[in-house]
């Protein structure tokens, strides 16, 4: 049935883009405030080797040799995005020095406020 399949690819479609606009956000949420610390240069750095060191290697590989076509593309790249908003949420958290984590309540620091 060709209009039982285009509806899956349309319902596989729309989650694959939620997915990828919810990582974007993410990721451009922790490279807005860097930039608000005046530090731009190592979180985009982070962020094009993630692209070009994972997510762009993860795209080829899920997209041809995995035969998931534009789907594993997507895929590929989400991943990437993922790792590049970790790396510079750490990054941006250790420079504030917050510690969310820590039984040792005089060196456990919050957000401020």
């Amino acid at each position: 049935n060709a209009q039982g399949e285009s509806l899956f690819l349309a319902k596989k479609g729309l989650l694959i883009t939620l997915v990828l606009l919810f990582s974007s956000g993410l990721n451009s949420f922790w490279i807005s405030l860097s930039r608000g610390r005046q530090d731009a240069i190592v979180p985009v750095s982070i962020n094009f080797f993630a692209f070009m060191a994972l997510g762009l290697p993860l795209a080829y590989l899920f997209g041809v040799s995995f035969d998931m076509k534009i789907f594993g593309v997507f895929i590929g790249l989400i991943i990437g995005l993922l790792v590049a908003s970790f790396f510079i949420f750490l990054r941006f958290k250790n420079a504030l020095g917050w510690v969310f984590f820590s039984n040792d309540e005089k060196n456990r620091k919050t957000a401020p406020k």
